[in-house]
């Protein structure tokens, strides 16, 4: 494991650097956010989102004694996250001091990223692959980037489902016929084709190999590849 230990002044340099360098994804939990300390991230938040890496925030709810002053400024500050592209969640009783990047680099500590001033403070920086897996279970998960895998999930299912009619009237299956090499009942069958219930990976398997398919777990950056081969050689010969 690499760790290395800041102080106030050599966090930032670092920190800043770590922050600019973040390719997939960056999530900072940081309890309170000012507006110093956010105009001084805004160039690297801004980046970011040209860039299309993911950043999620997480700040401690406002009390319910809080001022006008304190709402309006915090109200201010978070639509400014927003239009930098950045996920803002706000957890109850929140006091965890952490970024992660790209999932690979943990800084934790007591310094408050989005509004540190001049506070005397110390952070670690850890690159570990194990501890970084380790806070994150620990920690809460951004509530937008659930719905949009929610989505996203939601979305691949129906492609999946559709392919795999297409693939039985392919075949010249019926529904009767493909629920006989299952082992289902037709009515499964047309519940499954319709999105109409729950599905295990089991059954998606015994489904694909029932129609010559089989399922495949490839790297997002080689899916593009993948599907153009099959594409260019629909058949699988050669």
């Amino acid at each position: 494991m690499e760790m290395t230990t800041y102080n106030t002044k050599t966090f930032w340099p670092s920190f800043e650097l770590d922050m600019s360098a973040a390719k997939t994804s960056v999530a900072i939990y940081s309890p309170f956010v000012s507006v110093r300390r956010l105009e001084r991230l805004t160039p690297i938040l801004r980046s970011l989102a040209e860039r299309q890496t993911l950043v999620c925030v997480f700040l401690q709810s406002l009390q319910s004694r809080s001022g006008k002053e304190v709402i309006e400024e915090r109200r201010n500050l978070v639509e400014k996250l927003r239009s930098l592209k950045v996920h803002v969640n706000s957890i109850p009783r929140m006091h965890e001091k952490v970024a992660i990047l790209d999932d690979t680099i943990l800084w934790e500590g007591s310094l408050n990223i989005l509004s540190q001033n001049d506070s005397s403070e110390r952070m670690r920086r850890i690159v570990d692959l194990e501890e970084v897996i380790k806070a994150k279970q620990e920690m809460v998960v951004c509530s937008i980037c659930r719905k949009l895998i929610d989505r996203r999930l939601a979305s691949n299912v129906e492609s999946l489902l559709r392919q795999l009619v297409a693939m039985r009237r392919k075949t010249k299956l019926t529904q009767r016929d493909l629920a006989q090499l299952c082992e289902l009942s037709q009515a499964r069958i047309s519940q499954i084709e319709r999105g109409a219930t729950n599905v295990t990976l089991e059954t998606y398997c015994n489904l694909a190999e029932q129609l010559t398919c089989r399922l495949l777990l490839v790297p997002t950056n080689t899916a593009p590849f993948v599907v153009r081969v099959i594409e260019e050689n629909p058949s699988g010969e050669g």
